[in-house]
């Protein structure tokens, strides 16, 4: 028998993401950057040494590895602590509490308005830097494509405040996004804050999130997963 919640008193969520799987999403990219680093150097190299066709093609592989590899582990490390330490989900009497790396979203019950199909992955910060080059159009769709991920998020009036230590850069992005100025240690307000809480429990409908939801705000339908 399924034991009652309580729901006079938090209850933190951790992050339910794998960082092996998000990462995975970039390799399509990586490979298109390393194909066009590979090039080139290659190119680079054929013309410094035209008698010796291998060194411009091996120079261009170890060159193209020793960027794109190790920056795939950088990455695969920086998801680990991010979902690990820093992204979680308080829900309390008085609302949602979500926290991420950069900021902390705080809505309340009451101010939640609906439920919306989005894309819960911010767009990237850099776009590919291939300017004049033939493999730009598909270095644009992979990234794209690894920054696609849709889910059903909660939607309503809250407030982002920017936390200590967090990144001038995710913060810069998140300006341009909302119209705010995080970066500058300024909460902001908006009456579309998202949240999205698949991050934290896949089947969230019919789980703990699901239960606070139809707790406090019995007037609100919620989605089919």
């Amino acid at each position: 028998m399924t034991q009652p919640y309580d729901f006079s008193r938090p209850v933190e969520l951790r992050c339910a993401l794998d960082a092996g799987k998000t990462v995975t999403r970039l390799i399509p990219v990586l490979i298109v950057q390393a194909f066009a680093i590979w090039l080139l150097v290659a190119l680079v190299l054929g013309v410094m040494f035209p008698h010796v066709a291998a060194i411009s093609l091996v120079g261009g592989i170890v060159v193209a590895a020793g960027y794109c590899i190790p920056r795939y582990f950088r990455k695969r490390v920086e998801l680990r602590r991010t979902y690990g330490e820093q992204q979680r989900l308080i829900l309390h009497p008085n609302g949602l509490q979500k926290f991420d790396e950069a900021v902390v979203i705080d809505m309340p019950w009451a101010q939640i308005s609906r439920f919306e199909y989005r894309n819960s992955s911010l767009p990237p910060a850099r776009r590919p830097s291939l300017v004049g080059n033939p493999l730009r159009p598909a270095a644009s769709a992979a990234l794209q494509h690894s920054h696609t991920v849709m889910g059903w998020g909660i939607v309503g009036f809250g407030t982002l405040t920017p936390l200590p230590g967090a990144s001038a850069q995710r913060l810069d992005l998140l300006d341009q996004l909302g119209q705010s100025n995080l970066r500058n240690g300024e909460p902001h307000q908006s009456p579309n804050c998202l949240i999205f809480p698949a991050e934290f429990e896949p089947s969230w409908t019919s789980g703990v999130v699901g239960a606070w939801l139809r707790h406090y705000r019995p007037d609100l339908e919620l989605p089919a997963l």
